[in-house]
């Protein structure tokens, strides 16, 4: 995982611009799942205002969600190519945490913020045995560790 992260500069040209700062990122995800129940309030007081702030939060949250949609993309891709070519026939998934379990899991864990979710995008690929598992690995880093810097 640290070589990923170490060449994660090689998908900035993938990468979306934000709108959103982290901080606000943090406060709409804290909004969406109720952290602190500090909406509560404004609830029960001023429902027009309520919605108007939580659709601004999900507005939020979605952009955060989908800057991730590229970059997966493209890992997806580089997995699946060299599935293919280990494997012939390997089954390559790729998801983006759905909008339910972003705010469970921001529930369950209360000091995660939205954007320390560590899995909010994630592909996998399922090859025939162990073997060609370690292969697969093998390549990807290789592949990895060839990018130039």
């Amino acid at each position: 995982m640290d070589l990923l992260l170490e060449r994660a500069g090689a998908l900035s040209p993938y990468i979306m611009d934000r709108k959103h700062t982290n901080a606000s990122v943090n406060r709409a995800g804290d909004f969406i799942s109720s952290k602190n129940d500090k909406w509560l309030p404004l609830f029960t007081s001023n429902l027009e205002e309520w919605e108007r702030q939580f659709d601004e939060a999900f507005e939020i949250m979605s952009e955060w969600r989908s800057i991730h949609a590229v970059p997966l993309k493209s890992v997806s891709v580089l997995l699946s190519s060299e599935a293919t070519t280990i494997d012939g026939t390997p089954i390559v998934v790729e998801r983006l945490k759905r909008y339910k379990s972003i705010r469970s899991k921001l529930q369950r864990f209360p000091v995660t913020n939205l954007t320390t979710i560590q899995d909010i995008a994630g592909c996998r690929a399922v090859v025939r045995d162990i073997s060609h598992a370690y292969e697969l690995r093998d390549r990807i880093i290789q592949r990895l560790r060839s990018q130039p810097d």
